[in-house]
This record gives C-alpha cells, structure tokens and sequence, in this order.
C-alpha cells in the first residue's frame, strides 16, 4: 500500500487487521510542570514508558523538522564562507597596497640604515595584526549585542515572538575569529613581501 504515492509504502499483515488498516500520527504539545533542572530525568522515564520515538524535547523536534534541509543548509554556509574569505582577501590587498604606498620612504629608509627585510616585514606585520585584533573584538562585541538585537527585532515585526537569536560561543569567539586571523595574516605575509624590492633610492626618486 502506497499512500497517495507518496513513495513510503506500508505493508499491514495479520488477521487482527480484518483487512482494514490505520496510518497516521498525531503532534501532542504537553509542558512538563517541574523544576528545569528536573526535566531530564522525567522526559527519559516518558521515553521507557511510551517509547523513544513517540517522545521528543523541543530541541529534538526542531531538529528532526529541519533535519531535511540540512544539506540545503550545508551549502549555503559553504558558499558564504568561500565569499567571506574571498572578500577578506581582496580587501586585505588593498589595504596593505595602501600602507605599501604610504610606508615605500619609511621601508627604504630603515633598509638604507642597514635593517633587514625580516625586521621589515615583522614591523608593517604588526600594525596589520594590531588593527585585525581591534577589527574582531569589534566584530564579537557587535555580535553578542548590536545584531542580537536587531534580529530580535526583526522576529518581532515578524510576529515570531518564540524566536530569539543565539550566539554560539565557539564559533562566534574561537573559530570565526581564529579563521578570519589566520586569512588575513596570511595574505598580508604574502603581499608585504614586495617591499623587499624597496630602497633608498625610492625615496631619492620621490
């Protein structure tokens, strides 16, 4: 039997079916009335009594509803990932062809003095890496509180009420930021090594 071929079908055998069958669930919303830290343990003693697959937590529910776009999910954050770091990319170019151009005296002077290109590198490092610090907490500080409650807000004109947004701590403050870090760094490492080509006639020539 295939209901409305929906491509689960069922079979029914036995005779205390009398050639009749039954197919169907129904969604019983219940509030357990007991301290939260309680919780825990009653949901599992309703799971021994009914059965694991009848009984589920708010969480689990939600979780098995959305359980079928989680690829959908998976891609979009891996494309706006790769656009992210893309755009972090390009922008962290820019800005360290700008500091290039704003430093090319100061670079060939500190080589005319007999300063190395490692020292070099290490001091326009830093003040890229000083600036990206101050960028990310400003970054996790907005999070934590400008766009929580902007989304809120938005929920609200919504009229999803039920709703409010949660930050993950790992990915807001440890993962996001060390990969942003590391993309940006890296790409400062790579750019900054033009100026080894810097010296004092540069400035001579300016």
């Amino acid at each position: 039997f295939d209901r409305l071929e929906l491509g689960h079908p069922t079979a029914y055998i036995g005779k205390e079916y009398h050639n009749d069958y039954s197919d169907g669930w129904v969604e019983v919303n219940c509030v357990i009335n007991v301290p939260e830290s309680e919780k825990p343990q009653y949901i599992r003693r309703i799971k021994e009594l009914i059965g694991d697959d009848a009984i589920n937590t708010p969480d689990e529910w939600a979780r098995y509803e959305l359980s079928e776009y989680d690829s959908v999910f998976s891609i979009i954050e891996r494309l706006i990932t790769v656009t992210v770091l893309f755009v972090f990319v390009l922008i962290t170019m820019l800005y360290v062809d700008l500091f290039t151009s704003e430093d090319k005296q100061s670079v060939g002077l500190m080589r005319s003095i007999g300063i190395s290109r490692g020292t070099v590198r290490i001091w326009q490092m830093s003040k890229i890496a000083i600036l990206l610090i101050i960028s990310i907490t400003a970054a996790a500080v907005a999070a934590s509180s400008i766009i929580s409650y902007l989304v809120s807000q938005l929920f609200r004109m919504l009229t999803m009420t039920g709703f409010s947004f949660i930050i993950d701590p790992v990915d807001t403050y440890i993962i996001i930021p060390a990969v942003a870090f590391v993309t940006v760094m890296l790409t400062a490492w790579l750019r900054v090594r033009k100026n080894d080509d810097i010296c004092v006639w540069d400035i001579l020539d300016e």
